[in-house]
């Protein structure tokens, strides 16, 4: 047994996984404390290139700057598929590096940036962060779950939508963002072809937001799960929602749970 609270029981997963003849393709370090050494022998597994795809840093008691050696180890990276680093209470200098990685990796097709405040960070630093998210043709997979993610950050997302064809997963579920931020959203969809699930469950979309996405959905040809848990929806937008699905072929999950509609 290994405390993760534990700073040498981190060093020891680390160690033992570098170690090993075989290795696993995931190195889980939830909730685990992150020490310098950890950090160092973690950044050497990356520019090594081991055989390591998943990669969990999720509520580890890390430093930014010891997040920040990590991340700028993935550029040349070649085998990490997927990086999780939910609730780690990312900043700026972080967000910057991921920028950065973005515009040259070309091996990373997961990110999670899930219980991340970026609501603070609505800057020159998230534009970036976005912007080079756009032109990266490797990610599929984007979760921004409970980031309060608001006007500003959804009209960013919608622009990344409207350039990038190869995003197939986007999880915008737990923020801010209302009825004309799902305009911004519907309005790219009706060119976006790659998108397939889109997650907004928990944002107070209301009726004025269905109607939108109802309307990209008779356009869009792409999307196969919609996800509108507890989105202020009542029986008067699934009205939008029935017109749209008599012409829409592609969809094929839609939830709706925790709304006040009458069946």
């Amino acid at each position: 047994y290994m405390d993760p609270s534990d700073t040498s029981s981190t060093l020891s997963i680390i160690t033992g996984w570098r170690t090993k003849r075989v290795k696993p393709d995931t190195l889980n370090l939830y909730c685990c404390r992150i020490d310098h050494a950890s950090v160092c022998m973690l950044v050497d597994i990356l520019h090594q290139n081991d055989p390591l795809h998943k990669l969990n840093l999720s509520y580890s008691d890390i430093e930014s700057n010891m997040m920040q050696s990590v991340i700028r180890a993935l550029p040349s990276n070649t085998t990490l598929r997927e990086l999780r680093v939910d609730g780690i209470q990312i900043d700026d200098n972080c967000i910057n590096a991921l920028a950065d990685m973005l515009l040259i990796n070309t091996t990373l097709q997961s990110l999670s940036l899930t219980d991340n405040n970026l609501s603070p960070n609505i800057n020159n630093i998230i534009t970036k962060f976005i912007s080079n998210i756009a032109t990266n043709t490797t990610l599929k997979k984007l979760e921004l779950v409970n980031c309060g993610i608001g006007l500003r950050s959804t009209q960013l997302i919608a622009n990344l939508l409207s350039t990038n064809q190869s995003l197939e997963v986007l999880d915008l579920e737990y923020n801010d963002i209302n009825s004309t931020g799902v305009q911004f959203i519907a309005y790219a969809l009706c060119t976006n072809t790659s998108l397939q699930e889109l997650g907004l469950s928990w944002n107070n979309i209301r009726s004025l937001g269905i109607q939108f996405l109802s309307n990209a959905l008779q356009i869009n040809t792409s999307i196969r799960e919609l996800r509108l848990s507890n989105c202020s929806i009542d029986t008067m937008s699934i009205r939008f929602l029935t017109h749209a699905l008599s012409t829409n072929i592609s969809l094929l999950s839609l939830c709706l749970s925790h709304n006040s509609i009458r069946v």
